[in-house]
């Protein structure tokens, strides 16, 4: 059985929508310079990521866990108790003396696999968290 629809039934109406692609792009422009687009990045599987995620997450105040300065002037006089310098405490935990410099100051972001590393090296039993 096979059922048309009469085009003249009031329920059904023809409705044709022709984009102005021009004001679309205005209007685009206009939200961009007020500020009011969200930039957003299809990945291969279809995902929408926004791209300013990273300035979205600093913007709300969050920060990284970053060594003490207690912390780090445990690590620094036990390294200087075993009389070895940044280098060669880099060396044999196979790091940058970057990285050492970094936790010795206090600017280190705190990463546990690293740290037991130099606890191990340097025979430190504990170091107190914040």
């Amino acid at each position: 059985m096979t059922e048309y629809i009469n085009s003249s039934d009031p329920l059904w109406d023809t409705l044709l929508v022709i984009k102005n692609k021009k004001a679309s792009d205005e209007k685009l422009k206009k939200a961009k310079r007020d500020g009011n687009t969200v930039s957003k990045h299809k990945t291969k599987n279809g995902e929408l990521i926004n791209k300013n995620k990273k300035l979205d997450d600093v913007t709300e105040g969050a920060k990284h866990n970053r060594i003490s300065m207690e912390q780090s002037k445990i690590i620094s006089k036990a390294r200087c108790d075993k009389k070895l310098t940044q280098v060669q405490l880099a060396n044999i935990i196979n790091v940058k003396k970057e990285v050492i410099n970094e936790y010795e100051n206090g600017k280190a972001i705190i990463n546990q696999q690293l740290l037991s590393k130099i606890k191990r090296a340097l025979n430190i039993k504990t170091i107190k968290k914040k």
